[in-house]
């Protein structure tokens, strides 16, 4: 579904340089409703996707715009195309963070409204991947860790807190008070968006 998603922003891309405009969207839309039907997307669900697709009022500026170049385009830093870390991300697979579009958006920070919107629109069930049930959930939550966590002060320097993050290889830092109490958690996310107000 997200790879049709995508041909049909393509298509209507590359439709405004063409001297006859004839809504092939439209028509990849109608071909893939018609040829497609074991895909099992309802027209309810199409509908539910396109609300979400709409962009709130006020929260234009949280929203990357579209742009079939900037989709495509390598990010030289991460070697990643944004349409490449979008399916990663649907499908649960690792990807890089990154900033996309034109509006120079952090891909987290979008991450993190779709979740909001999805969670706004969706009932928890339909939360859960296809096919899943809910089955196998009762396991205890800490055979889910896969990350290494680096545990600092909460008045550590950044530059020491990084040095020892290298040297434990580490993934995610967690912050402490002087009473031990947690303050949040501090990943890659948080670094990259220190270099981007630095640039």
């Amino acid at each position: 579904m997200a790879l049709g998603v995508f041909l049909a922003d393509a298509i209507d891309t590359l439709e405004k340089y063409v001297p006859a405009y004839s809504d092939q969207d439209w028509d990849l839309a109608e071909y893939i409703g018609a040829n497609f039907k074991d895909l099992g997307v309802s027209p309810d669900e199409v509908y539910k996707l396109t609300y979400l697709a709409a962009i709130p009022e006020g929260k234009e500026e949280d929203v990357p715009d579209s742009s079939l170049r900037y989709f495509l385009t390598i990010d030289p830093r991460t070697g990643q195309s944004t349409i490449e870390c979008h399916l990663n991300f649907i499908e649960g697979k690792p990807f890089f963070p990154m900033t996309i579009s034109f509006k120079r958006i952090l891909v987290t920070t979008f991450y993190e409204y779709l979740r909001e919107r999805l969670f706004e629109v969706l009932k928890p069930e339909e939360l859960l991947p296809i096919g899943v049930s809910g089955e196998g959930l009762d396991i205890p939550i800490k055979d889910l860790i896969t990350k290494k966590a680096l545990i600092v002060n909460e008045l550590s320097l950044l530059s020491e807190v990084l040095k020892q993050l290298r040297e434990k290889e580490a993934d995610v830092i967690i912050v402490q008070d002087k009473h031990k109490n947690i303050l949040g958690v501090v990943d890659s996310n948080d670094f990259l968006r220190v270099l981007e107000r630095k640039h």
